[in-house]
């Protein structure tokens, strides 16, 4: 099963009853969370990467619409 955890809990990052849950959390939780990402149960989707010279580009890419993963921009030049 892949889950894009970033996703969901960036959605409600502001929300005050989820900031009260993240004041929660605990090590345990954080450590089991961690072992699922090593171990590969918990993956983030990746569709395109953007170069940060074309931000414009993502945005407009991600506006289209109907995107099955994230999309990067990298501030690292990779060429």
């Amino acid at each position: 099963m892949t889950v894009d955890l970033e996703s969901i809990l960036f959605r409600y990052m502001f929300n005050k009853r989820v900031l009260s849950y993240f004041a929660s959390l605990n090590t345990e939780i954080l450590d089991f969370l961690r072992e699922q990402i090593e171990a590969g149960k918990i993956k983030s989707i990746v569709e395109k990467t953007f170069p940060l010279s074309q931000t414009a580009d993502a945005h407009r890419y991600y506006e289209k619409g109907h995107l099955k993963g994230k999309i990067v921009i990298s501030v690292i030049d990779r060429e």
